[in-house]
């Protein structure tokens, strides 16, 4: 249909009005699944707007988000049991909360304090039992353990891609690509990368 449309819209050289009046003397034909000519009377269309939510209420700092994405997953830890919990917060959730001006992050859950939280394209680090086993200055080290969060969902999945992937054969290492966790197996240290490329931790485990 799209095609259609933009075909008259062409033959009336971009002039919308003209090409869109007297529809019933001239009407626009589409085939159908059964191959008949059908005039094209109505055109439903989305507006992606509707969906957004405004942010920031200043007038001259608006800011709108998609209402359906997450947001940020923020992992609680019992720092005695190691057992943990995790909230996924929505960016409508985290709108509302800051509407109200009440942290986006809760302090705890479940009687756990929060660990750390994430959101989509945030650096980490993994380790494997304890983040003083990361070697800052060992560069082959940080490459093969350096990861960008690429989207965690509302069951606390959480998927990670390689930061750099200059050194991975796609055909052999495909499966090496992302990797899932959960907010009980994911073990990291939140990074940042400066200008020079240089690593430092940003002291959130």
């Amino acid at each position: 249909m799209r095609k259609v449309l933009s075909e008259r819209v062409k033959r009336f050289e971009g002039d919308i009005k003209k090409a869109f009046s007297g529809i019933e003397e001239n009407p626009i034909w589409m085939h159908s699944n059964t191959n008949k000519e059908v005039p094209i009377k109505k055109v439903r269309m989305f507006d992606p707007a509707k969906n957004l939510i405004q942010l920031r209420p200043d007038e001259n700092q608006k800011l709108f988000v998609k209402s359906g994405n997450n947001y940020l997953i923020a992992i609680y830890e019992d720092s005695g049991t190691q057992k943990r919990d995790f909230e996924v917060v929505s960016f409508w959730e985290a709108t509302q909360r800051a509407l109200k001006k009440v942290s986006i992050i809760n302090a705890e859950r479940n009687g756990k304090p929060l660990l750390f939280s994430l959101v989509q394209k945030d650096i980490v680090v993994n380790y494997k039992e304890h983040p003083d086993e990361i070697d800052w200055n060992d560069m082959n080290y940080l490459r093969d353990n350096i990861f960008r969060v690429r989207k965690f969902d509302v069951n606390g999945n959480i998927y990670l891609d390689y930061l750099y992937v200059s050194d991975i054969d796609e055909k052999e290492d495909r499966h090496k690509l992302f990797f899932s966790f959960t907010p009980n197996t994911l073990r990291c240290v939140k990074v940042n990368v400066d200008l020079l490329g240089r690593i430092v931790s940003s002291g959130k485990v």
